[in-house]
């Protein structure tokens, strides 16, 4: 018993005194314009930030890399197609794009990579965002009415019948209506 009980103390003794050096510093909670994986961005130059992670004192953030591309595994991989800022000096946790235009109707992934106070990279997870229109040139809608007047009680109800050859992905529908959906 009195082994057991002192085997216990020193591995308690070992994680106290060399277990408190803390998680090195790690970039999460990423967000696009203070959303997380936002749809519809229109902002041409949306602020990619995020929340510093690092349990050490003194601990802080050096320099950072955003990677921005439309594969998210190559992303992953630290590839983007899109814009890859380069490691720079910078220690706030919030950046404006500046790569390539973005495209209307885009899913766009990105990433960033931190550097700490001892020169130690950390990679984040990867986040989305997807943009929305961007300009009212990319409208291709059509306004649809029941042809009723407004005051006409009962909801109207629409749908739209159509057939495909191909296997459906993701689909997404952009509705504006009056007050009734």
């Amino acid at each position: 018993m009195k082994i057991s009980l002192l085997a216990f103390v020193c591995f308690l003794f070992v994680n106290l005194a060399y277990g408190q050096t803390g998680e090195l510093c790690k970039a999460e909670h990423l967000c696009c314009d203070h959303l997380p994986a936002p749809v519809g961005i229109d902002n041409p130059r949306p602020r990619l930030s995020w929340m510093l992670h690092d349990a050490r004192n003194g601990a802080k953030q050096t320099s950072c890399q955003i990677i921005v591309g439309t594969d998210s595994i190559a992303v992953t991989e630290g590839k983007g197609n899109v814009w890859d800022s380069g490691n720079r000096s910078y220690d706030g946790m919030m950046v404006t794009y500046a790569g390539q235009a973005l495209k209307p109707f885009t899913r766009y992934f990105w990433k960033v990579n931190v550097w700490d106070k001892d020169r130690v990279r950390s990679s984040s997870p990867v986040s989305s965002f997807e943009t929305g229109m961007m300009d009212v040139k990319n409208w291709q809608g059509a306004w649809i009415s029941d042809r009723n007047d407004i005051s006409y009680k009962p909801a109207p109800y629409f749908r739209k019948e159509f057939k495909t050859t191909k296997k459906i992905q993701s689909a997404r529908a952009y509705i504006a209506v009056g007050g009734l959906y």
